[in-house]
């Protein structure tokens, strides 16, 4: 009479096997949107963090509030800067730096003119979670703040 053959062995390469193809799975997906980011120049940035620290103060100070509009709405979107009485400020010059929180390079760069409103064409932007970045000044005044929101 035969002796019945044990699952054990079997059980024990299926699941080497779905360990590998797991492994190989997580590999594929971490390589899938181009690897690891370095962000650029980060040394110059690490040592100007002090003078980016007393930018933010000076930021938080004016009692100004940075925001979107509607995110979801139309193919532009529209950020409005209002004092801490709910007034706009208007006149800033400099740029909107829009970009992916996963990325390390921005993803688009809108100088803004005096006069201008601050907007950012939307329509080449696919959903997801963005950061801008606004690096505004109005007569003396550096404005730099950054909001995080998404996009559906």
């Amino acid at each position: 009479m035969k002796k019945p053959v044990s699952p054990w062995p079997f059980a024990i390469v299926g699941l080497l096997v779905l360990n590998a193809a797991a492994a190989f799975t997580m590999l594929f997906i971490s390589r899938a949107d181009g690897g690891a980011q370095v962000v650029p120049d980060y040394y110059s940035r690490a040592v100007a963090w002090d003078s980016l620290a007393a930018s933010n103060a000076v930021t938080a100070a004016t009692g100004w509030r940075f925001a979107v509009v509607d995110p979801n709405q139309g193919d532009s979107l529209i950020f409005t800067v209002v004092d801490a009485a709910g007034a706009p400020v208007v006149g800033f010059s400099g740029q909107l730096v829009v970009s992916r929180p996963q990325y390390s390079t921005p993803v688009a760069t809108v100088p803004v003119e005096p006069g201008q409103r601050l907007a950012i064409d939307a329509a080449p932007l696919p959903r997801g979670l963005y950061d801008v970045r606004a690096e505004l000044r109005r007569g003396e005044t550096d404005y730099r703040p950054t909001i995080r929101f998404e996009r559906r």
